[in-house]
């Protein structure tokens, strides 16, 4: 009985991850395409939270922890052109599949939004969204 409801539970956690990305953009120079959920956004005035992936082709590695894809809850306040990050999980496998091997909370200071950058794409795609 254990067993039957373990693995009920996996499979629920497992399918419950499933994320309406879209692609925001591809960069074959730095082999990364880049995801936003924007199912996940939450307003707050002018500013908004919404979850973003950087899935990667080759392994990436950050203080001895390798990864294929991190997902990362952003912040944007769209009226001043701001950014910050909020959440970080960086998992084994592409597309947020595989083990968890790092997970952290840790609001970033406000920073702009650099003009022709990703997070400018995600900034102007998630705040037309508002």
């Amino acid at each position: 009985m254990n067993k039957i409801l373990i693995t009920l539970t996996l499979a629920f956690l497992s399918t419950s991850t499933l994320a309406a990305w879209t692609r925001v953009t591809k960069s074959d120079a730095f082999g990364v395409t880049v995801y936003a959920d924007y199912d996940t956004i939450q307003r707050s005035g002018n500013k908004l939270k919404i979850w973003t992936l950087n899935d990667f082709k080759t392994t990436q590695e950050i203080d001895g922890v390798k990864y294929l894809s991190i997902k990362t809850q952003e912040e944007f306040n769209c009226d001043d052109g701001q950014t910050r990050s909020i959440r970080h999980v960086a998992y084994s496998g592409n597309m947020e599949n595989g083990q968890v091997v790092n997970s952290y909370e840790k609001t970033d200071t406000w920073r702009p939004v650099k003009p022709g950058s990703i997070g400018e794409m995600q900034s102007k795609g998630a705040c037309r969204k508002r």
